[in-house]
Formats: structure tokens, sequence, C-alpha cells
């Protein structure tokens, strides 16, 4: 039996196949406006057609419902386009560093530091803060830094070292995230 979810490598192989069936059915559509189309290569390709439809319809019928419709929806989304191989080598090149782009609105951003950095600044001593990779991404993104006096010696993102009073705001922090935020400052366990 097979799985009930789509690898990448499937997931992969499933959009080609689907990009396949559009090509075929593209190809079919101008064969049949010809004048006079070969009967015995129009009765293959429709059968490839047909064949391929199937095979793609099966492999649907096995993985999950949600997997299944977020592969159609996907599916939708794709556009074939024949280009010289030299510049499909290009676009395939753009497109890998597309995958490893995470692309977000500036909003979203914002939204996003504004709910981490108080979970983690505002629970931190901010004593090792030249090796911490949250001050580093925040300093990479030009994030606001919440000590503007910050020395050599002061993490430039620790809330208690500019001066605030998050003693009970540390409290309630801490709660809902325990065991996941931890400041590497201190060898102490969390209570």
């Amino acid at each position: 039996m097979m799985n009930r979810y789509f690898s990448s490598k499937e997931r992969e192989n499933m959009a080609r196949l689907m990009a396949m069936v559009m090509v075929e059915e593209e190809a079919i559509k101008n064969y049949e406006k010809t004048k006079d189309p070969d009967k015995e290569m129009m009765k293959y390709l429709r059968m490839s057609h047909t064949m391929l439809g199937k095979a793609i319809a099966r492999r649907y019928n096995l993985i999950d419902l949600d997997a299944a419709r977020q592969m159609k929806r996907a599916a939708s989304e794709l556009c074939v386009v024949f280009v010289p191989e030299r510049e499909a080598r290009r676009k395939v090149k753009e497109v890998e560093q597309l995958k490893k782009t995470l692309h977000l609105s500036m909003s979203d951003f914002e939204d996003l530091c504004e709910f981490i950095m108080p979970r983690l600044c505002g629970v931190c001593s901010g004593k090792n803060f030249r090796h911490c990779a949250w001050k580093e991404f925040l300093h990479r993104f030009q994030v606001e830094v919440v000590n503007h006096k910050a020395d050599d010696n002061t993490c430039p993102y620790c809330y208690e070292q500019a001066g605030w009073d998050v003693s009970q705001w540390q409290a309630d922090i801490r709660k809902p995230l325990d065991g996941i935020v931890s400041d590497s400052d201190t060898d102490e366990p969390r209570k």
C-alpha cells in the first residue's frame, strides 16, 4: 500500500505528471485544429492522455483528502513553459534560490518580532549576548533595539539591561513557554 501523504520527491513527480497531462491536452487540441491529423497518432495521444489521467487519479484516491486538496490547489497554479535549455537552467537555479528564501511582508515580520522578542529578550539576562543567534538575527534584519544606550558589554535587545521592570512580566511569559525558552546564561534549572 502506498503512503497516504506525498514525500517531497513524489510531490515533485506528481507535479511533473500533471504538467504532462496539461501539455498532452493542449497538443490534442492543437492537432484537432489541423486539417487532416493522423488518426492513429491521435488515437495513441488520446490513449496516453487518458492513461496518465487514470494513473494520477488512482494515486489521488490513495492519499489523504487534505493532501489531495493541497496538491490539486498547487496543480491549478502550474504553468508549463518551454524554453531553450540554457535559459531553463537559469530559471531552475532561480527557483532553487527561491526555495531557500522565506518571503514575508514587513508587517508580518514586525508582528513576529513583536511576539518573540519579549519571550526571548524579556527573560534573558543578556550576559551571553555575544553568542546569541537571536541577537544576530535581529541585527541582520535591522530590528529596532530595546536599549539605545547599550555599550560593548550590554545586549541592545535585553529588556532588563534597558531598565525595564520585567519581574512580573517574566513570570507571565515563562508559564506558556516553559521548557521552550531558556536562558543559556544560567546553569540553574527552571522552576
